[in-house]
C-alpha cells in the first residue's frame, strides 16, 4: 500500500499521530523500517501533545527505534513536548539507559534542556 502515490504516509490518527508515530510508540522497528524507505515520511511531525516519533520512541524506552531515527540526517533530535520535556530527559527520567546512551552518542543532543 505504500507504494502507491495517493497514499499519505503522514496521515494524522485522532492523537495526531501519522503511521511513523504510532509505530514508535509501539516499537515496531520493522515498520519503522518501511516507513523511513519513503522519501515523504516526516520523522519530526508531532502529534497533539508534541512529541516528535523519536521523543515517542524515547519515552518508551525502545532503543531500536531510537537507533533508526537517530541514522536521518532531518530528523531533531531537542525538539520538546507541549510540556518543555526532550527525548534525553524523558528517557533519563524513565530509566531508558539504553535510550540514554544512544543520544548521548551524538555531539547534536542537548544535554542541559530541562525536564
Amino acid at each position: 500500500m505504500l507504494e502507491r502515490e495517493n497514499v499519505d504516509p503522514n496521515w494524522p490518527d485522532i492523537g495526531g499521530n501519522g503511521p511513523l508515530g504510532c509505530a514508535t510508540i509501539r516499537g515496531h522497528e520493522g515498520v519503522v523500517k518501511i516507513l523511513l524507505v519513503r522519501q515523504d515520511i516526516n520523522p519530526n511531525r508531532s502529534n497533539n501533545n508534541n512529541r516528535t516519533p523519536l521523543l515517542c520512541a524515547a519515552v518508551k524506552g525502545h532503543e531500536g527505534v531510537v537507533k533508526l531515527l537517530l541514522e536521518l540526517e532531518n530528523v531533531d533530535l531537542n525538539r520538546s513536548d507541549k510540556d518543555g520535556d526532550g527525548p534525553l530527559g524523558c528517557a533519563a527520567i524513565r530509566g531508558h539507559e539504553g535510550v540514554v546512551k544512544v543520544l548521548l552518542e551524538r555531539q547534536d543532543i542537548d544535554p542541559n534542556q530541562p525536564n
